[in-house]
């Protein structure tokens, strides 16, 4: 047994609270972010898209780790973000999953919102699912591992969704 133990933090929940500063979009990360955050991020980035934000900043100083939803929910949108002070577990996380350069990182405090985003709740089993499939198939098509790693909760997935519906031809 270790002599010292890290300390943890009694609420280490996940939260995701986001908000404006000028015309960029920041997310903050706490806690322990996991799948049941990824619809919240879903509605940051599609808020922050459809007012045409400077930026898209993740800040992720209190950010204890992400489970594997959230890593390929952030990689899919890895070419719209910038992360902001990822801690030592969450650099490590990245690192293991062989995606930390598809990211543009910064070790700079990240601005702080100043007006707070309405978030809507979207919780469905659907779009939970639909989410947590798509973000597995990201970290699957990013390296041999997590195929490796990753394939049988992909396939476990798709079983449950059953066939995709046939889009009949366009006539």
């Amino acid at each position: 047994m270790p002599a010292k133990l890290r300390a943890v933090s009694t609420d280490s929940r996940g939260r995701i609270k986001a908000g404006w500063n000028k015309q960029h979009c920041v997310a903050v990360f706490s806690g322990i972010s996991t799948w049941q955050l990824a619809p919240t991020l879903r509605e940051v980035i599609r808020q922050a898209r459809d007012n045409r934000a400077a930026s898209i900043k993740i800040d992720l100083a209190a950010c204890d780790s992400l489970d594997s939803t959230m890593l390929g929910l952030l990689l899919q949108l890895s070419a719209d973000i910038e992360l902001h002070q990822p801690g030592t577990r969450v650099a490590q996380q990245l690192q293991e999953l062989g995606v930390a350069t598809r990211f543009n990182i910064s070790h700079e405090i990240c601005p702080r919102p100043e007006h707070p985003m309405e978030l809507a709740r979207v919780q469905s089993r659907e779009a939970c699912s639909e989410i947590i499939l798509s973000a597995h198939e990201a970290l699957m098509e990013a390296s041999v591992d997590n195929r490796m790693r990753f394939q049988d909760v992909v396939g476990s997935m798709r079983k449950e969704r059953g066939p995709a519906p046939i889009t009949p031809p366009n006539s």
